[in-house]
């Protein structure tokens, strides 16, 4: 992924995580578990790709 596709996704996972951490702040209950991961998933998918950019480079 390269150019302005990455530029995309980066923004779209900033949103996302953006409209989490506002969500938590204004939700309560069982609504913050959901929140929690959309406001985290940057990180999962930044962990996800680093993976397997370590793994392709060991080749």
């Amino acid at each position: 992924m390269k150019g302005r596709d990455a530029l995309k996704a980066v923004i779209v996972l900033a949103l996302a995580s953006a409209c989490g951490i506002v969500g938590l702040l204004l939700a309560d209950g069982a609504w913050d578990a959901l929140l929690l991961v959309l406001a985290a998933s940057p990180l999962a998918v930044g962990l996800w790709r680093w993976r397997a950019e370590a793994r392709a480079g060991g080749r």
